[in-house]
């Protein structure tokens, strides 16, 4: 019975002291559990938090980025607009040069027709007065030879042939005229075209009126067709009341050539020979204080006819005259004589020497 007891008194206390060990297990256990429990909840709060204030930061910086973009934009609209500009002007300068370089190309074109047209005119009225002449010396023999007028009266009478017209006198002036500019114009461009020299080869000139020691200015005509001629006129920045000047202010200039202009009883269209123009000269390399000028020593003197400014066939043999004075070199295969006549006649003494 003892064992029993103490068998029981055994069981006992082992019983007490797991249900006391499952107690403390328990009383330990209920804390620690809440202590996780609430680490949980305070890192799911800061999570929380920190995830509003992504938000909060992304939303900040959304329109900081749409200004920026706003500012980049406009600033890449006008580089493409500066690069759309410069293209453009690119090729509106390539337009124009291709355009220059057709109008320059058309203007070539244009001069080379008229200078065939002038060539071909210029031949047709060589060739026409060649038929005159030879009509003209037909006429001459047919007067010699009564014969030969009689059947030349009877073929012209018979009726199958038709009356010839004669040209009216308005006609005939209307033909002279356009021959008389087709004339011009090749002595235009044969004198633009032989005054190929620089300006700073330009010789000064002094230019004398009919009046004696009376100049020009710029603001006459002689001015201009002594500048075409490649010469510079001395007293081309003159007043109009300072055009009467003296033999020492010629000194100081220093001329290198004179031109003289004489009346049309010196030289000119009723003109036969060079005596009064000579006698003329003479008198003007005597007068006092001329021989130290260097256009007088060198006898870089050149008289010219009053009637020569007084149509433009005369202007245009003016600057033949004063140009081949000038520069000599230019103008060595031209025939003097035949410009003359086709531009003034055939009578007249217009220039000396």
């Amino acid at each position: 019975m003892q064992k029993y007891r103490s068998w029981a008194v055994c069981c006992v206390l082992l019983t007490l002291l797991l249900f006391m060990s499952g107690c403390r297990r328990r009383v330990v256990a209920g804390p620690q559990e809440n202590l996780s429990e609430r680490y949980h909840e305070n890192v799911s709060v800061t999570v929380h938090q920190q995830e509003q204030k992504t938000e909060i930061e992304t939303k900040q910086k959304a329109p900081e980025e749409t200004s920026e973009k706003k500012k980049t934009e406009p600033g890449k609209r006008q580089e493409k607009q500066v690069k759309n500009e410069s293209a453009e002007t690119t090729g509106s300068s390539v337009d124009s040069s291709k355009t220059k370089k057709e109008e320059y190309a058309a203007k070539k074109k244009m001069t080379e027709n008229k200078e065939q047209s002038n060539r071909e005119s210029h031949s047709q009225k060589t060739d026409e007065q060649k038929d005159q002449n030879q009509m003209t010396s037909q006429q001459d023999f047919s007067k010699n030879d009564p014969d030969d007028s009689q059947k030349d009266t009877q073929e012209n009478s018979e009726p199958d042939e038709a009356p010839r017209q004669t040209p009216s006198s308005e006609q005939s002036s209307d033909g002279m005229e356009k021959e008389f500019g087709i004339i011009m114009d090749h002595y235009r461009h044969d004198f633009v075209s032989r005054m190929t020299i620089y300006p700073c080869q330009y010789l000064t000139v002094y230019y004398e009126t009919k009046e004696d020691y009376r100049t020009v200015n710029a603001s006459f005509e002689e001015h201009r067709l002594i500048y075409d001629a490649a010469a510079e006129n001395i007293a081309s920045d003159l007043g109009k009341e300072f055009l009467s000047v003296d033999t020492g202010w010629l000194q100081k200039k220093e001329p290198e050539y004179i031109i003289k202009c004489v009346d049309a009883s010196v030289l000119g269209r009723e003109v036969p020979d060079t005596q009064a123009a000579a006698e003329l000269l003479s008198r003007i390399q005597a007068r006092e204080g001329w021989d130290q000028i260097q256009a007088v020593k060198e006898g870089h003197i050149l008289l010219v006819s009053e009637e020569l400014l007084q149509s433009e066939a005369g202007k245009m043999m003016f600057k033949y005259y004063v140009a081949g004075a000038l520069h000599p070199e230019l103008f060595t295969q031209i025939k003097w004589e035949e410009t003359q006549k086709e531009l003034l006649g055939e009578s007249g003494v217009y220039a000396y020497p």
